[in-house]
């Protein structure tokens, strides 16, 4: 059985103001696979519609090793998608989906604290391109987006099946309001790598260990520690 979602907060394309009374979500857990031979499937595990929500301790993964699972058995897209303006979000781990990670498609978003790991189950590269591309980008900022701000983000590769590589941890518009503080990719295991941390910039992390750090990046400019 597939869902298309585990859960939606708000309607699509209502941009109603909730500054005064945000929703908070706390403490959430959302897994897509299973304990037997059947795992459970979902297109988006998180849909954030509404604005102004405030997000802490969130841990939506797709189950990518161990019993009952597989690349075409419990397949899941996408992890988080936030749709509202003005969404805060501490302490967000979203890990192991097929296309993109997180999608960040409203203005004024702020993500404190952030964690990923790619997918291990990947069979092969050609099973894992975006339009344009290699790989699919973890933590993708729309290219209409205007401001945004993440702070202390990790995303780690750790391919297992296949060998695989992915151009950019972050993609995010170049423009001044969109800022990235204290990023760092890092090469778990595996066999591949990741080729740039945001856009086109950060070195590559390939061998078993290597970290790149970002101290800061907007508007194409960034400033990293090879330390």
């Amino acid at each position: 059985v597939n869902s298309s979602t585990l859960l939606t907060v708000g309607t699509a394309g209502n941009k109603t103001s909730h500054k005064d009374n945000p929703i908070t979500l706390c403490d959430t857990f959302y897994r897509v696979g299973g304990a037997d031979e059947t795992p459970g499937k979902a297109t988006t595990c998180v849909i954030i519609n509404s604005s102004d929500v405030i997000g802490d301790n969130f841990w939506v993964w797709r189950a990518d090793h161990g019993k009952g699972v597989a690349w075409t058995k419990n397949t899941a897209d996408h992890g988080v998608i936030i749709n509202g303006d003005n969404v805060t979000t501490y302490g967000l781990m979203v890990e192991h989906f097929q296309k993109y990670q997180t999608m960040w498609n409203g203005n004024g978003g702020k993500c404190y604290m952030y964690q990923s790991e790619l997918p291990y189950d990947i069979p092969n590269q050609s099973s894992w391109n975006a339009s344009g591309s290699y790989g699919y980008t973890d933590y993708k900022v729309a290219d209409n987006v205007t401001s945004h701000e993440g702070y202390g983000i990790g995303i780690y590769s750790c391919y297992q099946a296949g060998t695989c590589f992915l151009k950019s941890a972050i993609e995010c518009p170049d423009t001044p309001n969109v800022k990235f503080t204290n990023v760092c990719t890092y090469s778990l295991s595996g066999n591949g790598g990741i080729d740039y941390a945001i856009n086109n910039s950060g070195y590559a992390v390939m061998a078993n260990g290597e970290m790149c750090k970002v101290m800061s990046y907007n508007n194409g400019n960034a400033a990293q520690d090879k330390t």
